[in-house]
Order: structure tokens, then sequence, then C-alpha cells
């Protein structure tokens, strides 16, 4: 059960690696490479809660505002170690923003994974999901 959680917790990334990169790429173009990350970062957020909500997790929890307020602190946390990954990344790789954003992006997994499962789809007091 854990294993396809994470199989499909990793599939879930990389769909949204791919909004986050595409918006990316299109943000750079008029705004700093900070602004840039953050703004695909949020547009990347928006995919990863509602794919992990209903398909990596199966979380059944009816407190939807309290589940969202869990999970932007979670995705808060995450943004941090992936923006110091970024700004790191991109001080080793002279600007290249893709570079970097693929190196901020493996702590940022670790760390979300982990976090979105104890504490923000975690519904453990609540009926039991089944797996496929």
């Amino acid at each position: 059960m854990t294993k396809i959680r994470f199989v499909r917790f990793l599939t879930v990334g990389g769909c949204t690696a791919v909004v986050d990169f595409g918006v990316l790429g299109l943000l750079r173009e008029w705004i700093p490479p900070t602004a840039a990350f953050s703004g695909a970062y949020v547009a990347g957020a928006a995919t990863h809660f509602l794919l992990n909500k209903h398909w990596t997790f199966r979380c059944g929890r009816a407190d939807l505002a309290k589940q969202l307020a869990e999970y932007l602190v979670v995705i808060g946390i995450t943004y941090l170690v992936q923006l110091a990954g970024f700004r790191g990344g991109l001080a080793l790789f002279s600007h290249n923003i893709y570079l970097a954003k693929a190196m901020a992006v493996p702590p940022g997994t670790i760390v979300g994974y982990f976090l979105l499962k104890m504490h923000v789809f975690n519904d453990i007091s609540y009926p039991a999901q089944t797996e496929d």
C-alpha cells in the first residue's frame, strides 16, 4: 500500500513538474527568476493538491478548509526548501533556471511527501480508503 502510494506521489510529481516548468518557462520572459520560480510554484501547488488528495492519498477528510490550511503550511515549508536549492543552483550554474529548478525538486519532494502523508492527507480518523 505504501509503495503504491509513493509511486502515485511520484507520478503526481511528474505532472506537477510539467505544469511548474511550463509556467516557469512562460514567466521567465517577463519577470525576474525568483518571481518566475514563485509563480510557477503556485501553479504547480494547485495541481499537486488536487491530484494528491483525490488520487495518491485518496483522502476522505471532510474538513477542506482546515486541510487547505495544513497544506499551505506544508507547501510553505517545501517552498523554502526548494527556493534554497533554486538559489544555490543559480549560483552554481550561472543562471540556468531549469537546471537550478531541477536541483531544487528532490529535497522538496522528500520533505513534502512525509509532511503530506503525516499531516495533510492523513485521514486516520475518517473511514479507511481502499487501494486499487
